[in-house]
């Protein structure tokens, strides 16, 4: 039922998009990736994404047996399994939305200050200075997660404007993709509570850096 909505969401909003003119293909150059990583605002760009990044895939992976371990019931750990997924939808199409009007810059710091948020309240609830505050986590994570995939498309316009957004575009859904898959791989490598701990100060460093991002 729940896929069932985001797909009518989806197709509802793929229906209101206005047309685009149809760009001519011949003439356009190729671009390396040593010109790509050239751009200094692609460099930071891509620190930011596989240092932020894998706190979400990791949550995502071990929401579940997180709840029970910070002492919450498994009704609790169903709600935030589907918090975090709700979050995740509503963060792509919310943020994504909010880089069309406001920028990409503007919504990869809102992305990453949310992120940072909910990095600071898993800590506090990994050494149980608020485990109360957690139940804010679910939501917050997938709102985070979700957004920085809806942001992207904005942010390689805002990173490369000589005409090769899509390559940026490529190269930053690539680091992405990767740190995804790197959350889950080291919280299986390393345990749960290290691995989040561990993420978490990578998010909350990378909310920080990111207000000196160009």
């Amino acid at each position: 039922m729940l896929l069932g909505l985001y797909a009518t969401v989806g197709w509802l909003a793929w229906a209101g998009l206005p047309d685009l003119p149809v760009q001519d293909g011949h003439g356009t150059t190729r671009v390396g990736l040593r010109t790509m990583l050239g751009h200094r605002s692609m460099r930071w760009a891509l620190a930011l994404v596989l240092i932020a990044a894998p706190l979400g895939s990791a949550s995502f992976a071990t929401v579940g047996n997180l709840t029970r371990e910070l002492g919450f019931g498994s009704e609790f750990a169903l709600v935030a399994v589907s918090a975090m997924a709700i979050g995740n939808g509503l963060g792509r199409l919310g943020f994504g939305a909010v880089a069309d009007f406001r920028g990409g810059r503007f919504s990869r710091n809102a992305v990453l200050a949310v992120n940072a948020l909910a990095a600071a309240i898993l800590l506090a609830a990994l050494h149980g200075l608020d485990a109360k505050a957690f139940v804010l986590y679910p939501l917050l994570m997938g709102l985070a997660f979700g957004g920085m995939a809806g942001k992207l498309p904005a942010l390689a316009a805002h990173i490369v404007k000589d005409g090769h957004a899509e390559t940026a575009f490529g190269l930053l859904f690539g680091a992405f993709a990767l740190a995804s898959f790197l959350g889950p791989l080291a919280s299986a490598a390393f345990g749960m509570r290290d691995a989040l701990e561990g993420f978490a100060v990578c998010a909350i460093a990378a909310g920080l850096s990111a207000l000196v991002a160009p």
